[in-house]
């Protein structure tokens, strides 16, 4: 994942996101939950999302190390485990860990 050039919002540019509050935002299906959601930023896991109200309960957390202090740049963002997200019931031959109709976006939010 990058977070640099055309990845960001022209908003972004013209200003200096490094110090903001930021947060990992999964905008899920209504009614999908983030229970048992795992990923990693950058080698660090990121777990236990829960609901914020300030952005309409979608499940958010807070970013770790590098990604939380240098906004711009490239990233890996990894899946250990999908939790809620995962399939139901995959079709044969879908290796999807987890399903695009549970998790719409991952998003980034700066504060």
């Amino acid at each position: 994942m990058s977070t640099s050039g055309p990845a960001l919002p022209a908003a972004v540019h013209r200003t200096r996101p490094e110090g903001h509050a930021r947060q990992l935002v999964l905008r899920t299906a209504e009614g999908v939950g983030a229970a048992g959601a795992r990923f990693h930023v950058d080698g660090t896991a990121v777990t236990g999302f829960t609901s914020d109200p300030t952005l309409a309960d979608p499940p958010a957390q807070s970013p770790p190390g590098a990604f939380s202090t240098k906004l711009r740049g490239t990233h890996t963002f990894t899946v250990e485990a999908a939790g809620d997200l995962a399939p139901d019931a995959p079709a044969p031959g879908d290796t999807s860990v987890i399903d695009a109709t549970k998790l719409l976006d991952v998003e980034y939010r700066l504060g």
